[in-house]
């Protein structure tokens, strides 16, 4: 009697103990599952995080031609052509902006609209690797009445896929001459430095060589006409040439007079240029040929030539021989 009572006691006492001995059975593995079970949220997390940072690519390398970059357009349009050779890869991501002011880039949607149907203002959008694209400007509003050099701007960005801004670069070093035109219309450049000098150069017109029959013995005289439209003072220069031959010693300035002992048949050529200390004018030339020596004698005045002894002989008897024919 009294050892079932012990039984009874002992399992009354282990009953309760069992839960405890079934928690600690494999504890390793419990906590390795409970440690896992409050983990993967936080790994979840971080996987979202890095998942929602962009991917840096590289700048985009765009090759550009600005057509007449640093001289006048031959007409009023400025163009850019431009080639995407690497950095944009397929997404069509990149974006190209040329205008005549940096802050143009900053206006509104409805802005540049109608910036870029003034034509002070173009756009090029989804261009990847290996697009080329035509870029346009028209300087007839820039036109005043004084040449100044007008920069042109070029934007280009790289987008994220979000639509945020990956690359931006803003390039200056592209310009146009903006002729002057014939309005009385002061220019709005607040740039003085960018004023283009408008002197134009001479120019040397209706060269000859007088006389234009000239014998081996003859001065020759180079005549000519120039013309400067700016109105400055002209320093003339002469060349002369005999047989292609520049003819002269060294310090010898020549003018416009030349003589010597010509050749039978040389040719004589005088070339004219003119300078007004900055530009020199396009060559004027003109070329004569000698001719051998006669019994007349070269005449400046354009006067008839002496006949001679002879020849006088000759004009008396014709003369009567006429004024005979005539009496009859």
């Amino acid at each position: 009697m009294r050892t079932d009572r012990i039984f009874v006691l002992l399992i009354v006492i282990l009953l309760p103990m069992s839960g405890c001995f079934d928690f600690y059975e494999d504890p390793g593995e419990s906590l390795h599952e409970h440690a896992v079970q409050h983990s993967e949220p936080e790994n979840n997390e971080g996987s979202e995080e890095e998942e929602e940072v962009e991917y840096e690519s590289d700048e985009p390398n765009i090759q550009l031609e600005v057509d007449s970059n640093g001289t006048e357009p031959s007409s009023e349009y400025v163009y850019v052509n431009g080639t995407v050779l690497s950095g944009a890869g397929e997404e069509n991501d990149v974006i190209v902006e040329i205008a005549f002011e940096e802050e143009y880039f900053n206006a509104s949607a409805v802005g540049k609209y109608d910036l870029m149907q003034n034509n002070t203002l173009d756009r090029e959008q989804e261009i990847s690797d290996g697009d080329t694209f035509v870029l346009t400007l028209s300087i007839e509003s820039l036109v005043c009445n004084t040449a100044f050099n007008q920069t042109i701007y070029i934007k280009i960005e790289e987008l994220h896929e979000n639509g945020t801004v990956q690359h931006s670069t803003i390039l200056e070093n592209y310009s146009v001459v903006v002729p002057a035109g014939d309005s009385d219309e002061d220019c709005n450049n607040p740039n003085d430095n960018n004023t283009v000098n408008s002197n134009t150069a001479p120019v040397v017109t209706d060269v000859t060589i007088s006389p234009l029959e000239a014998l081996q013995n003859d001065e020759l005289t180079c005549n000519y006409n120039v013309y400067d439209a700016d109105g400055d003072t002209l320093v003339v220069n002469f060349t002369w040439l005999v047989n292609g031959e520049v003819v002269g010693i060294e310090g010898w300035v020549p003018g416009p007079q030349i003589s010597s002992q010509f050749n039978w048949e040389d040719e004589v050529e005088c070339s004219v240029t003119a300078s007004d200390g900055q530009l020199t004018s396009n060559a004027g030339n003109y070329t004569i040929t000698i001719l051998p020596e006669s019994s007349f004698e070269s005449n400046d005045d354009d006067e008839l030539p002496a006949l001679g002894a002879f020849g006088t002989m000759a004009a008396i008897v014709a003369g009567i021989f006429a004024s005979g024919r005539k009496d009859e």
